[in-house]
């Protein structure tokens, strides 16, 4: 079994995998400049009053910093790590966009169907 875990905030920006509980840093294993990791978020649908947006970053950034939260995606492998605020997360998801368009291009990758 093959467990990829991101200990990006914890271990300077390194991937690691675990092959059988043994944890090889990708770049050791040949892959230097790889960084990739998943992240969830929550949006709103467009045109939502700023006041509901911010009403909702500020409630679900005390339930994410919970300790029990926080164990809970922990033993799930995952960093809860909320955006500094609504624009913040805007702008994450903007640059996102932009990364993985670059490696779509690069790699030609097309939609299939």
């Amino acid at each position: 079994m093959i467990k990829i875990y991101s200990l990006k905030d914890f271990l300077a920006g390194l991937m690691f995998v675990a092959f059988g509980g043994v944890a090889v840093c990708l770049a050791q294993a040949g892959v230097p400049e790889y960084d990739f990791s998943t992240w969830t978020g929550l949006v709103a649908p467009a045109n939502t009053p700023p006041a509901i947006v911010d009403r909702l970053f500020k409630e679900i950034t005390k339930a994410l910093n919970q300790p029990a939260v926080k164990e809970a995606f922990a033993k799930q492998a995952m960093v809860v790590k909320p955006n500094e605020s609504p624009e913040a997360f805007k702008q994450f998801i903007k640059k996102e966009i932009d990364r993985i368009r670059k490696v779509v291009q690069a790699a030609d990758i097309k939609p299939e169907g």
